[in-house]
């Protein structure tokens, strides 16, 4: 697997943004259900597992930090440890 420090990635749509994240399976969290599971397209060859929400409106975006960031920790953690 690839170390990669692409954490997130953003399509424009025209109903909102869709954001793929890439997550430590283990430890991510998404209390407000807003990911699902996807087979893994922009993140094929790295590690982790690929989420994928839609952002829809100005008032998602604190909803959707949390996992931004979760990603960024992940991306982040795993390029100190090489």
């Amino acid at each position: 697997m690839v170390k990669s420090k692409r954490f997130l990635v953003l399509i424009a749509r025209k109903k909102g943004l869709r954001c793929r994240i890439r997550v430590d399976p283990n430890k991510f969290e998404d209390e407000g259900k807003r990911t699902n599971d996807l087979r893994g397209w922009f993140y094929a060859r790295s590690t982790g597992a690929e989420k994928g929400f839609t952002m829809s409106s100005e008032e998602d975006i604190d909803k959707v930090l949390p996992l931004i960031a979760q990603s960024y920790n992940f991306a982040r953690s795993e390029l100190e440890e090489s």
